[in-house]
C-alpha cells in the first residue's frame, strides 16, 4: 500500500523539476526567482502539510477502530481550518511579500521576477491546502492508489499548461515566469476537482459519515491541532532554511542562482516521504511480532468509546495472534 503512495510523491515532485526545464529556456532571472517564488510558497504550504500529520493520525486511527462514521467529519473539520489558514495566508503573502522580498532580494531583475511568480502561484494555496485533507482521507483510510493517479493527472495539466502559458502556444499569450505560477496553480485546482468528483462518485456516505459531516465541531479541529500544532512548525522550519540558503547564493549573482535551483530538486522528495511511510504503516493499528505473525488489537475488532487518541497502542494482552501477516511498515 506504500508503494502507489511513493509513486505519486515523486510524480507530483516532477511539477518542480518540469517548471525548471521549461523555465531554463526562458533565462536565467527566471529560473533563479522561480526557486526563491517556489520555495517561499512552499513554506507556506508545509503549514498544511503539517496539519495534514495530525489530522492523517486521527483518520487512521478511527479507521483501525472501525469507527468509520467518524472519519468524514474529521476531514470536513480539517478542510474548515484550511480554508480559514488559505485565507490568511493568501491576505498576508499579497500584501506583505513584496515588502519583505524587495529588502532581501539584492537583484532588481530577480525581485520582480519572483514578485510577478508569487502573485500568481498564491492563488493555489486554496487547492493544494485542500488536497492535503484529501491526502489525509485517503491514506489514513489505505486507500492510497488513487493518489498516483491523481499526481499524473496534476502532472500532466502542469506540463501542458507550462508550454502554452510560458511559450505562447495555443493561442495563450506568453507569459513566462507568471505563466508557470498559473500553470501550476490550475494544476493543483483540477488535482482538487478529480479528488472531489471521484470521492463524490465512489466513497461510501453513509459509511464513513459524510452526510451528517458539515456541521462545525470545534472538539474535533481541537484534537488535531494537539496532534499536528509542533508538526505544522516543524515542517515549516524545514523549508524555510531552504529559502535562506536560496537567498545566499541569490546574492551571488543571477547564474548561481539559475544553477543551484537544478540541484535541489533532485533531493527534495526524500525530505517529507519518509514521515509519510511511517504515518501510512500506523494506518491499521498494526503490532509487528518477531515470531513472523502480526498482532491484531481486538480494539480493532470492536467499539471503543473510550479511545483516547494521545495513547494509540493497546495493551499487549488484547491481541489475537493473525499467522501468515506480516507488518507493512517496521518504523511505527
Amino acid at each position: 500500500m506504500s508503494y502507489p503512495l511513493m509513486i505519486s510523491l515523486i510524480i507530483e515532485h516532477m511539477i518542480g523539476l518540469t517548471d525548471a526545464v521549461f523555465l531554463g529556456r526562458v533565462g536565467d532571472v527566471a529560473l533563479g526567482a522561480c526557486a526563491l517564488g517556489g520555495v517561499y510558497y512552499m513554506a507556506m504550504f508545509m503549514l498544511a502539510f503539517g496539519f495534514g500529520f495530525g489530522a492523517q493520525i486521527i483518520i487512521a486511527r478511527r479507521n483501525g477502530e472501525r469507527r468509520y462514521n467518524r472519519i468524514a467529519p474529521t476531514m470536513v473539520q480539517g478542510c474548515y481550518f484550511m480554508l480559514v489558514l488559505a485565507v490568511a495566508l493568501f491576505a498576508a503573502s499579497q500584501y506583505f511579500s513584496p515588502i519583505i522580498l524587495r529588502d532581501i532580494i539584492e537583484s532588481p531583475q530577480v525581485y520582480g521576477a519572483t514578485a510577478d511568480y508569487l502573485h500568481w502561484r498564491t492563488y493555489g494555496i486554496f487547492f493544494s491546502f485542500l488536497c492535503v485533507m484529501f491526502r489525509a482521507y485517503y491514506v489514513g483510510i489505505t486507500q492510497t492508489k488513487i493518489l498516483t493517479v491523481n499526481s499524473i493527472v496534476m502532472l500532466l495539466s502542469n506540463v501542458a499548461l507550462n508550454y502554452c502559458l510560458i511559450f505562447g502556444k495555443g493561442g495563450f499569450p506568453a507569459a513566462g515566469i507568471a505563466g508557470a505560477a498559473i500553470a501550476s496553480s490550475v494544476s493543483e485546482a483540477v488535482s482538487l476537482l478529480f479528488f472531489i468528483i471521484y470521492t463524490s462518485m465512489t466513497a461510501d456516505k453513509r459509511k464513513y459519515g459524510f452526510r451528517r459531516a458539515f456541521t462545525l465541531r470545534p472538539h474535533l479541529l481541537k484534537g488535531m491541532l494537539s496532534i499536528s500544532g509542533w508538526t505544522m512548525v516543524q515542517s515549516f522550519i524545514s523549508v524555510s532554511i531552504w529559502f535562506i540558503f536560496f537567498l545566499a547564493i541569490e546574492h551571488l549573482g543571477e547564474r548561481p542562482l539559475a544553477v543551484t535551483n537544478i540541484g535541489p530538486q533532485y533531493f527534495r522528495p526524500a525530505d517529507h516521504g519518509d514521515q509519510r511511510f511511517c504515518h501510512h504503516g500506523r494506518s491499521s493499528h498494526q503490532q509487528p511480532d518477531w515470531s513472523g505473525r502480526t498482532a491484531l488489537p481486538v480494539q480493532n475488532l470492536r467499539h471503543d468509546s473510550q479511545t483516547d487518541i494521545r495513547h494509540p497502542d493497546p495493551p499487549a494482552h488484547h491481541t489475537v495472534p493473525v499467522s501468515g501477516v506480516r507488518p507493512p511498515c517496521l518504523h511505527g
